[in-house]
């Protein structure tokens, strides 16, 4: 008889469903964080040469959706693990 998995139960690789999405959600977070911090950096860099030449005082942080940018990131990676 052919069981249906369930999200808990173990798939081959020796992981659930859960922690697969769990692991998929947890690198997205990670890949959103970075290009949040990349994103400020750059502002920064570019702001310095501004600043040195009067043309602004200060730099501004990039705005923070690093929450909705890692589940649509989220979304995309376990398509892509769903699809396989």
């Amino acid at each position: 008889m052919n069981k249906l998995k369930t999200n808990t139960q173990k798939t081959g690789t020796g992981k659930s469903g859960y922690e697969i999405r769990l692991d998929v959600l947890n690198r997205a977070l990670d890949m959103a964080d970075s290009r949040w911090h990349m994103s400020n950096e750059v502002n920064r860099v570019e702001s310095d040469s501004k600043i040195r030449l009067g043309m602004v005082s200060t730099w501004t942080v990039a705005p923070d959706n690093r929450v909705e940018d890692a589940l649509q990131i989220a979304e995309k990676l376990y398509k892509f693990v769903e699809a396989k």
